[in-house]
C-alpha cells in the first residue's frame, strides 16, 4: 500500500468530520478582565507559529496563567488607585509591583 493509498483509506475509513475533536481541552481561552489586558489572552489563543509548535492544551494553559497574571495586575492596580489619573507610570508599576509582593 502506498503512503496515498494509506491517507485516502484513513480519510475515508477513519477522519470523518469532527472525529478530530478534542472535547477535552478547550482550545480557546477568552480573557477574563474585562480590560485591555485581555487582548494578550486572545493574541496566544490565535498566535500561529504557537498553533503550529505546541498542542492545543499548551497553549490552553499559557493562556489560561496569562489570563490569571492579569487578574492579578488588575486587582493590585484597583487596589493602589495608581491608574485613577488614567496614566500608568514607572513609579506607579513599582507600587504595583509592591502590592503584588505583599499579597504573595
Amino acid at each position: 500500500m502506498t503512503i496515498t493509498e494509506l491517507l485516502a483509506s484513513l480519510q475515508e475509513n477513519t477522519l470523518f468530520p469532527g472525529s478530530l475533536n478534542n472535547t477535552v481541552v478547550q482550545a480557546y481561552v477568552k480573557g477574563s478582565t474585562g480590560t485591555g489586558l485581555d487582548r494578550l489572552v486572545d493574541l496566544i489563543g490565535q498566535d500561529l507559529q504557537l498553533n503550529r509548535r505546541l498542542p492545543a492544551s499548551e497553549i490552553a494553559e499559557a493562556s489560561r496563567a496569562a489570563d490569571g497574571m492579569n487578574a492579578i495586575l488588575v486587582e493590585a492596580i484597583r487596589a493602589t488607585g495608581v491608574a485613577n489619573d488614567g496614566w500608568i507610570n514607572a513609579a506607579d508599576l513599582h507600587d504595583v509591583s509592591a502590592y503584588i509582593r505583599e499579597d504573595a
